[in-house]
């Protein structure tokens, strides 16, 4: 039995709204929309059709609600006399389903017909304008009126005018649909920094929150460098809770503030113990220590020890963010490892001295100098070295550009490196060669949910001082779940004979694209296509030597990290190849 109840008999229909049955909601239809389409309107609402994923049923009070929020929502993009003008509901109690229908008149469009700015004597009319970004000839829009308030209090308040009032007045002309918009503004004292208090301080010495802050006293309270010095002490790691906050100044004068510092230090030791499991690694556990505040001087110190089916490691670091006071942080690493290759085996030990500089919080330079003695045993090539044992004494030279929003799960931004590496050159070492990688990655969000990953990354090595040859660990490799997806592991470039990898001086892997799509809460999954190979010298590069894959794969972004499944085929596909690979692992492929 299908019931059609319109708006105005729905005062009838209170048995329906209070019965315990659930109606689920099929439709939300719209009538006399023009300016937006129908899915933005729904979106306006709760009152939304059920999806694949989510009921939603009936309830009229919140139906009230979302009509009421329809006629918000237009007069806030300047449709003063927009309305709903009418609604029916169908109630179909055979399915326990209904049906919304929601008639709108829109009305005209109102339009600014000029922009004004009073009580402004700091900042001239001119730079208030670029921050209002509101002109003459725009729909009048109530969310750009209070983006512009925010924007003009935050220059004020970035200069020292704590306390400044700015007060939109709007004037509309209902005849001619237009609008007038003016800007009160009241500037008050601008206030400077009388003293620093810091309080909170146990283990931690008094310099190292002093280097992280961007206001000294005397100088005029800069909100901006509130909010930066805030961060900074947030990103050394040291502190549970940070607050920096203007409070009146000891000495009485009403043009100046104290500036307030709480915080809470963390305990600085932590001990973190992971297992995981990958397709290349099998099953993969790791056990690490770290000590972030030694000598209170937010030095850090650790340990590592890792093992899988093929990898073993033992780890040391220490790490000083402020080398000599300055903003140079240094790293020192050493490391004992095991490597299980497809074409050998091979013992590592070794170590690292890093020096880096940071430069507007999205770049960062390195010098790097590594010291390294390799082992190969159980080669499985016909290709011998000529010497098993190997020691590396080099340079490396590196540049950072990173604005992606997170490091392992990003949905936008932009990654790039470029490194270079000498060894051998002015180094003692048995090996000497010239290594240039460089690396891009692009993040973009087609949607809160639709994320675009693009990556591409560029290697060539070459032999140095008559050397003719390099060592098999030193040699590029390319195949597996983070490079050409439908591939063996690092079985894509030069094979000999036996089918064993021995690697090459060209690289080259592009992941075309990738398009990763939230599902469900945390369940999601992609699409991707990759390219790319490994040719053994140089010169022997040609555009069909490129190998290329395509495939999808399911994602799970749980609290300890994304879990991956993708399975990729291969799209140029040689005699005797299969026809694509199955990889589990976590994180992101790049």
């Amino acid at each position: 039995m299908l019931l059609v109840i319109g708006v105005l008999l729905l005062g009838k229909n209170d048995a329906f709204s209070a019965s315990k049955k659930k109606f689920e909601i099929k439709s939300v239809q719209f009538k006399g929309n023009h300016a937006f389409s129908s899915d933005q309107l729904r979106n306006v609402m709760i009152s939304r059709p059920s999806s694949f994923f989510h009921n939603s049923y009936y309830h009229a009070p919140v139906l009230d609600q979302d009509l009421k929020n329809l006629q918000l929502f237009y007069q806030q993009h300047g449709y003063l006399q927009a309305e709903v003008t009418s609604h029916t509901v169908e109630i179909d109690t055979s399915k326990s389903q209904v049906h919304i229908h929601i008639s709108i008149s829109e009305g005209s469009l109102t339009h600014v017909d000029g922009v004004s700015i009073f009580g402004n004597k700091f900042f001239s009319d001119k730079q208030l304008a670029k921050t209002i970004k509101i002109h003459t000839g725009d729909p009048l829009e109530a969310p750009k009126i209070e983006s512009a308030t925010v924007s003009i209090l935050t220059m004020y308040r970035n200069n020292g005018f704590l306390n400044a009032e700015v007060t939109p007045d709007v004037g509309v002309n209902d005849t001619t649909h237009t609008a007038i918009i003016d800007f009160l503004i009241v500037e008050k004292v601008q206030y400077t920094i009388d003293n620093i208090r810091i309080e909170g301080l146990d283990d931690i010495k008094l310099n190292v929150v002093g280097r992280e802050l961007k206001f000294h006293e005397g100088e005029v309270v800069y909100y901006s460098k509130l909010l930066q010095s805030q961060q900074n002490l947030y990103l050394t790691g040291l502190f549970q809770s940070v607050y920096i906050q203007p409070k009146p100044a000891s000495n009485g004068d009403s043009t100046q503030k104290d500036i307030l510092i709480q915080l809470k230090e963390i305990i600085p030791g932590d001990f973190l113990v992971s297992i995981g499991y990958g397709t290349i690694e099998k099953l993969r556990g790791r056990i690490q220590t770290r000590y972030t505040n030694f000598r209170g001087a937010a030095q850090q110190i650790g340990a590592t020890a890792g093992a899988s089916f093929i990898n073993r490691e033992i780890q040391g670091s220490f790490a000083d963010p402020w080398t000599f006071n300055t903003r140079f942080s240094t790293n020192i690493n050493g490391k004992w490892e095991y490597l299980s290759q497809p074409g050998y085996d091979v013992h590592q030990v070794g170590g690292q001295l890093t020096i880096s500089r940071k430069f507007l919080k999205i770049s960062n330079v390195s010098l790097t100098y590594n010291l390294q003695r390799s082992g190969l045993s159980n080669i499985n090539t016909t290709e011998l070295p000529a010497n098993l044992i190997n020691n590396v004494s080099s340079l490396i030279f590196a540049g950072t550009y990173d604005t992606r929003n997170d490091l392992f799960n990003p949905t936008r931004g932009i990654y790039s490196q470029l490194s270079n590496e000498f060894a051998g050159y002015y180094f003692s070492g048995s090996v000497a060669f010239y290594r240039l990688i460089g690396e891009l990655k692009y993040f973009h969000s087609w949607t809160p949910n639709t994320i675009l990953a693009v990556g591409i990354l560029v290697g060539r090595i070459d032999p140095a001082k008559g050397f003719t040859s390099l060592p098999l660990n030193e040699r590029f490799y390319t195949g597996g779940p983070n490079s050409l997806r439908g591939y063996d592991y690092q079985k894509v470039g030069p094979l000999d004979t036996g089918n064993s990898p021995i690697g090459g001086e060209l690289k080259l892997v592009w992941h075309i694209f990738e398009v990763r799509q939230t599902i469900y809460k945390m369940f999601g999954a992609a699409i991707f296509a990759d390219a790319g190979n490994v040719w053994k010298l140089p010169r022997s590069f040609k555009l069909g030597g490129i190998r290329y894959d395509g495939g999808a794969g399911l994602r799970v972004n749980t609290p300890i990290g994304l879990v991956r499944l993708d399975y990729a085929f291969k799209i140029n596909r040689r005699p005797g190849e299969s026809i694509g690979k199955l990889y589990f692992g976590m994180g992101q492929a790049f």
